[in-house]
C-alpha cells in the first residue's frame, strides 16, 4: 500500500465524521476469547434483500459480507461503514435489489492482533452459515475486506481451510487492503515520535503561535487529539502488523506474516479478487512535468481482460483488471 497517509485516513474520514443512522434489518453482539486474558467484540447488521415490489424478506439466504478496516479511534459504526460503500452509487442497495442480504461486521477490538479478530470473523461466518442453512437455501457467501479487513478476512478463510474445515466463501474482495504490507515512510514515524509524542516539542511549538490562535482554544485541543490518534494509529498490535517498515523493530508483523505464510497466504477454495484505490486518472507526470498516458482507458491489457470505468462522490478513476490464470 503506497501511500503516506495511511494512518490519517482514519483522523479525516473519521475524527471529523459524524456517525450516519442507517437502520438495518436485524443487529447481533457478537464476541469470542482470543486468549485467557482477551476477548474480541463487536456488532454485525443484516440488510435483507429487497422484492420487487419494495418489500424485504426478513430471510438470510444470500449473504454479502463487509467487515470493516481500521478503526483505532471507533469512530465508524454499521451506518457509516454501510454509507461508505453505498454512497453516491447505491453500490449496496443494487445488491439488496439483486438479492442479496446485506451483513456488515463492525469490531470493537479493532486495534488488536489481526488473528485475534479473525476468530471473530470465524465466528460470524458459522452463524451466517448456519442461519442460510436454516433458510433452506445452498447460496455461499462473498466477503468483502475494507483495507485491514481484507487481510483479517484473509486469515480467517486460510486459517478454516489449513484446519481442513469448510467456510462456504465463494469469493474474497480485498478493498484498499495493504496484502504486502502497509508503507509508511519512517521520515513520517520519526516526525510523529519526535513531534507529537513529545509534550516539550508540542508546548515549544504552540508558545511560537501568534497570539490570535493562542486564544484559540481549538488549536491546542487538535494537537492533542493529533497526537493522542497517532500514536493509536500506528502503535497498536494491530498497526504494527500492517506496517512493511517500522522505526523500531517489529516483531508483530515478522510474526503475522509468517502465521500467514504457513497456511499458504491466501485462501485456496474461493475466487480472489483485489481493488486498491488510485490516483484520479490514467496520467503520471514525467521528469518534465508533462503528463504521460500510461493506461489508454478502454484499451485491453491482455489476452481476456477487460478495463471498465468505476464512479463514486468521492473519486472518479478508471479501473484496470485482468483476470488471473
Amino acid at each position: 500500500m503506497n501511500i503516506i497517509n495511511f494512518f490519517l485516513i482514519f483522523l479525516i474520514t473519521n475524527i471529523f465524521t459524524a456517525k450516519i443512522a442507517i437502520s438495518q434489518s436485524f443487529t447481533k453482539n457478537i464476541s469470542t476469547s482470543a486468549s485467557f486474558s482477551e476477548v474480541t467484540s463487536g456488532k454485525y447488521g443484516v440488510w435483507y434483500k429487497s422484492e420487487i415490489d419494495g418489500s424485504s424478506n426478513q430471510k438470510l439466504t444470500r449473504p454479502f459480507i463487509i467487515i470493516e478496516g481500521f478503526d483505532p479511534g471507533g469512530f465508524q459504526d454499521l451506518g457509516t461503514n454501510y454509507e461508505m460503500l453505498n454512497n453516491g452509487t447505491g453500490f449496496l442497495d443494487k445488491l439488496k435489489c439483486e438479492g442479496y442480504d446485506i451483513v456488515i461486521l463492525d469490531i470493537n477490538t479493532n486495534t488488536l492482533e489481526m488473528e485475534k479478530n479473525a476468530m471473530l470473523v470465524n465466528k460470524l461466518l458459522n452463524e451466517v452459515n448456519e442461519q442460510v442453512k436454516a433458510n433452506g437455501s445452498t447460496h455461499q457467501s462473498k466477503l468483502i475486506g475494507i483495507s485491514m479487513g481484507g487481510l483479517i478476512a484473509r486469515y480467517t478463510l486460510s486459517a478454516i481451510e489449513a484446519t481442513g474445515r469448510e467456510h462456504r466463501c465463494e469469493m474474497l474482495l480485498t478493498f484498499d487492503t495493504p496484502n504486502q504490507g502497509a508503507n509508511v515512510p519512517l521520515g513520517y514515524q520519526h516526525f510523529v515520535d519526535s513531534f507529537f509524542m513529545n509534550e516539550l516539542a508540542m508546548n515549544e511549538v504552540l508558545s511560537n503561535l501568534p497570539q490570535d490562535l493562542k486564544d484559540i482554544n481549538p488549536v491546542s485541543k487538535l494537537s492533542n487529539v493529533l497526537g493522542d490518534k497517532l500514536k493509536i494509529s500506528y502503535t497498536q498490535p494491530a498497526a504494527l502488523q500492517l506496517l512493511s517498515n517500522y522505526v523500531r523493530p517489529n516483531r508483530k508483523r515478522f510474526d503475522f506474516v509468517n502465521a500467514l505464510n504457513f497456511m499458504g497466504g491466501y485462501p485456496k477454495n474461493c475466487r480472489l479478487v483485489g481493488i486498491a484505490n488510485g490516483s484520479s486518472g490514467q496520467y503520471i507526470l514525467n521528469s518534465l512535468g508533462n503528463e504521460v498516458e500510461v493506461l489508454e482507458r478502454g484499451k485491453e491489457l491482455a489476452a481476456g481482460s477487460h478495463t471498465f470505468d468505476f464512479y463514486t462522490t468521492h473519486f472518479a478513476s478508471g479501473v484496470y483488471y485482468a483476470k488471473a490464470n
